[in-house]
């Protein structure tokens, strides 16, 4: 849909009508979140099952980190400048056109880091939570201990993230060029293909 914008008194552009969501993407990432997320969760089950209480440890610290470092790329690709980058992308600085695309794509970048791993990884401590509930009250443990051990152990998987979310999103604000051509860079080593889109 497109809507005129008048300039003077008789020239018009066009211009695109920002207020409208874009429902092709939105359900796109409906579905691809859901068959993630289920995937994972069923991999992860398989994965923990006869592990010991210490890997289980890691592999929550390993969960937290990526997600921690995915919202920390999000934040900071939302948050980053598009004129520095072009300036860096007109220099041919390595990593610049990849950084570029990925800033002007920022929604679709942000949705995929914030959202969709952190969903995945959140998913994915949980079943790591839940596995070591199991194996430190096993199966003749009544209800009530079994819920305040899942309640606690829940808790402390959700403040940490938490706790380190609130740390890095003010850094990832702050360092974003910095972050972003790091990620930019790592993308052009990759030899990621970006289709550009330009606006």
């Amino acid at each position: 849909m497109k809507i005129y914008k008048t300039i003077g008194k008789d020239k018009k552009i066009k211009t695109q009508n920002k207020g409208i969501l874009n429902w092709t993407w939105s359900f796109k990432i409906l579905f691809l979140s859901l068959a993630l997320s289920i995937s994972f969760s069923i991999i992860s089950e398989m994965a923990l099952n006869g592990t010991s209480i210490f890997i289980s440890i890691l592999i929550i610290i390993s969960f937290l980190i990526v997600n921690v470092a995915f919202d920390m790329v999000g934040v900071a690709i939302t948050a980053g400048n598009i004129s520095y980058f072009e300036e860096l992308a007109n220099r041919k600085m390595v990593g610049a056109k990849e950084s570029l695309l990925l800033l002007r794509n920022a929604d679709k970048v942000s949705v995929l880091c914030c959202d969709i791993i952190g969903d995945i990884c959140g998913i994915l401590s949980g079943a790591c939570g839940a596995s070591i509930v199991f194996k430190i009250i096993g199966e003749s443990a009544n209800k009530p201990v079994a819920m305040i051990i899942s309640a606690v152990i829940s808790g402390i998987i959700a403040g940490l993230t938490i706790f380190c979310k609130s740390i890095e999103k003010g850094y990832a604000v702050n360092k974003s060029e910095k972050i972003i051509l790091i990620v930019g860079k790592f993308l052009k080593y990759l030899n990621f293909d970006f289709k550009s889109k330009g606006k």
